[in-house]
């Protein structure tokens, strides 16, 4: 039993009091309530007094930190994960989780909030470089450090540098870099330009911009030895940013250009491995196995010494490290990455890698960590965020990743019907089972992720934040799903196990295979018989039915869809339901259904209007555009003096060319892609106006609208892409390959002008040779007035 008198603890068993402990308050303390949690914590409230915690024979004053410290608390209570809840007087009910987060901030004391490097001195401190000099921080007391350069317009530090009695720093006063050195509160300022430093025996080695590094003896009153160009014998724009003395002696400097390395006498050789030649490096620390890691501008690199090779992480498993700024180990030997998404934490064993992200969510000020440093002395993390300071107790994070959470499967809707979870059960290749779970996480249900997978199939376990799971059209079989929560801290549940079984459809027994073989085999000698006969028959009739042959095969193009669209559609559509996007797969299903109704409903007509065309197109792009996104854009364009209500033209002559561009000119690029349609009139070529004039005169056809006594006019129709330009992309299919569409078009619609001269009627350009700057595609189509007509009111 726990309770508090007269500002004493005191623990009572067995009726006899084993243990009195005083607290740092004046007498007439007694508390109204108290509660010792499970990890030894002691939290006392006082009637009218305050709200503290007793904590490592420390007493921190938890009402004036999150401001209840003027409501009476009326109970405290903590559930089987380890959270305090408090309810007060006055000021609602609140949560205590993840207590082995402290954080210091400007209102503790700190000179400024944004924390660039951190350190120990040889007492035991924490030192905190800010953006507004030297914060010390001994016994979770902060003195800000006086440099007597406070009234600088720069006194940032790049660098903390303690060894021995003294503490080297690197940062910004008058306008330019310098390091100092601290001995009690002595200030000497050695040279400037400095941004890293590092000490081995008697030398001080510093670096800063330059291309350069400088190498002082400490004993003979910080005497020049030696300046070591790093590349070259030049001043460079080459900045110095980490340098590190590891544990066989070696000298690492990682700058803005690349990793170097300074042998026994400080001549400077660069680390030539592709992976990091180039790069800016910010930081580099040595793990206790003795492998380097190097903090990159475009990721993380691990250098395993013995192996001679390099690993690299960039985006591991979801988590980024593109942003990373720092690097820290503990004890443990585990990596802890700082960046702007939080921390990331790396455990690895020979080939084993496991990361997880840690950010605002576990009580870190903010998600933008800048620097990190572990204190091996007291086993903590020190994180420095643009938001204040935060000191992680990693043995209480490892204490609270060992609580035991489970996960409950809470309902299974197989059609929308309810079964028993417990049980197994089954279901058609046509049903859906919706599974919904969870997993209780008072402290942040937010924090939750959850995994799951099929047991027996190879591969990581797929990751979601939502509480449920969506299965439809899946292959007949018996499955066994294994779902679990992750709590980011290192605590996974056990897997929940749902055993289902999906029976298989009538087509995919053997009476249904036997029977398909035979009808199969069937149709096939009929259709060959079909073939031989139409063949010979049209042998004797080939040149009467050319144009019969033309417009079947545009009736054959415009009934038919790219297979790969349709595939490429149903994936995405399957995306949106797997994601509960609901009214994303409603819409790109609706479009989808009505282009495929537009194709069959004109799959028959040699002409249809303007308007239904450039309505089949519209759904066409949008479908496309719904799965690229940003990616693909597109503008149409009909002028005005042509009315699509009205004007008829071919049909099926636009959406080949479309599609063209966007598969062979613009996926390509792997940048975004622009397609202009234009539809204007435009003078007509000399000979094709020659042609139209001796068949309007021969009455072949009579074309209707307001140019049918004016021939010296047609319909142009323009399609023109961003693509990589018909040029480079016949350079890069594997054969001359001729697209069967665009061949029937032109065909077609030669034979409808009744027209054979020279001037292509259907011409297509890259438009660099064209003399455009940029890269791309125009498609040219001419439909003279005796191919294309307006309708009258």
């Amino acid at each position: 039993l726990w309770f508090c008198s007269n500002s004493k603890i005191y623990c009572v068993n067995n009726g006899k009091i084993i243990n009195i402990i005083n607290l740092p308050l004046p007498s007439g303390y007694y508390a109204s309530n108290i509660l010792a949690d499970k990890f030894g914590r002691i939290w006392l409230a006082f009637l009218n007094k305050g709200f503290y915690l007793f904590d490592n024979n420390k007493l921190i004053n938890i009402g004036k930190k999150t401001g209840i410290e003027r409501y009476p608390v009326s109970s405290i209570k903590e559930d089987n994960e380890g959270n305090v809840w408090v309810t007060t007087l006055g000021t609602g009910v609140f949560c205590f989780h993840h207590m082995y987060v402290f954080t210091f901030t400007e209102t503790d004391g700190l000179s400024s909030n944004s924390i660039k490097e951190i350190n120990i001195d040889s007492k035991d401190r924490i030192l905190a470089g800010t953006l507004d000099g030297l914060n010390i921080i001994d016994n979770d007391t902060i003195i800000n450090f006086k440099t007597g350069f406070e009234n600088d317009l720069y006194t940032y530090i790049f660098e903390i540098k303690p060894f021995g009695n003294y503490v080297y720093l690197g940062g910004g006063f008058k306008d330019s870099f310098f390091f100092k050195s601290l001995n009690n509160n002595g200030v000497n300022i050695i040279s400037r330009v400095v941004s890293s430093i590092e000490v081995k025996d008697k030398y001080l080695i510093t670096g800063g911009w330059g291309n350069y590094i400088k190498v002082y003896d400490r004993l003979e009153n910080y005497q020049t030895v030696k300046k070591i160009f790093l590349e070259g014998d030049t001043l460079k724009n080459i900045r110095v940013n980490k340098i590190l003395l590891d544990k066989n002696g070696s000298i690492w400097v990682g700058t803005s250009n690349g990793v170097f390395l300074l042998d026994s006498s400080f001549n400077s050789t660069r680390f030539d491995r592709k992976e990091l030649n180039s790069l800016s490096v910010s930081d580099i620390g040595q793990d206790r196995k003795g492998n380097l890691w190097f903090i990159c501008n475009n990721g993380v690199y691990l250098y395993h010494v013995k192996k001679d090779s390099i690993m690299e992480f960039t985006n591991f498993k979801g988590n980024d490290f593109i942003a990373a700024s720092s690097v820290a180990i503990d004890l443990k030997n585990r990596v802890w990455i700082g960046s702007s998404n939080g921390i990331n934490r790396i455990e690895y064993d020979n080939d084993n890698i496991s990361v997880k992200n840690f950010d605002r969510d576990i009580g870190l000020p903010s998600n933008e960590v800048s620097s990190l440093f572990c204190d091996t002395v007291h086993n903590n993390l020190w994180a420095g965020t643009t938001a204040g300071i935060s000191k992680i107790d990693l043995d209480e994070f490892d204490k609270e990743s060992l609580l035991s959470h489970s996960i409950l499967i809470e309902t299974i809707l197989v059609n929308d019907t309810a079964v028993n979870p417990s049980h197994s059960f089954s279901l058609d290749q046509n049903s859906h089972a919706n599974i919904a779970f969870s997993a209780l996480n008072y402290s942040n249900s937010e924090a939750v992720e959850y995994e799951y997978r099929f047991d027996g199939t190879p591969g990581d376990w797929e990751k979601t934040k939502e509480p449920r799971l969506y299965f439809s059209s899946l292959e007949s079989g018996d499955y066994k799903l294994l779902i679990r929560g992750n709590f980011g801290n290192g605590s996974i549940t056990a897997p929940a196990v749902v055993e289902f079984n999906v029976k298989p459809n009538f087509y995919q027994t053997l009476f249904f295979y036997i029977v398909a073989v035979l009808t199969g085999a069937l149709l096939v000698s009929l259709v060959i018989y079909r073939r031989v006969k139409i063949h010979y028959k049209r042998e004797g009739e080939r040149a009467g039915y050319r144009a019969v042959i033309s417009e079947l095969k545009q009736q054959s193009l415009a009934s038919m869809m790219n297979p790969h669209f349709i595939f490429n559609s149903l994936n995405s559509i399957q995306s949106f339901i797997n994601k509960y996007e609901k009214d994303s797969a409603n819409e790109y299903l609706a479009k989808f259904a009505r282009l495929i109704r537009l194709n069959l409903n004109e799959a028959d007509k040699t002409f249809i209007l303007l308007i239904d065309e450039i309505e089949r197109l519209k759904l066409y792009l949008e479908l496309e555009k719904l799965r690229f996104g940003e990616r693909l854009d597109y503008e149409i364009f009909i002028a005005p003096d042509i009315d699509p209500s009205k004007t008829l033209i071919p049909n099926m002559i636009i959406q080949p060319f479309v599609e063209n561009s966007i598969i062979h000119g613009i996926i390509p690029t792997g940048q975004n892609g622009l397609i202009n349609i234009n539809i204007f009139h435009a003078p007509m070529p000399k000979k094709l106006k020659e042609n139209f004039v001796a068949i309007y005169n021969q009455s072949l056809h009579k074309s209707a609208g307001n140019i049918e006594d004016n021939p010296d006019y047609c319909i142009k129709i323009v399609v023109e892409d961003n693509g990589i330009g018909i040029n480079e992309a016949q350079k890069q299919k594997y054969s001359k390959h001729v697209s069967r569409g665009l061949q029937i078009i032109r065909e077609r619609i030669s034979i409808l002008h009744h027209y054979s001269g020279k001037d292509e009627l259907v011409t297509i350009s890259d438009k660099q040779a064209l003399g455009e700057k940029t890269s791309g595609t125009r498609v040219e189509i001419i439909l003279s007035p005796n191919i294309y007509s307006v309708q009258s009111d």
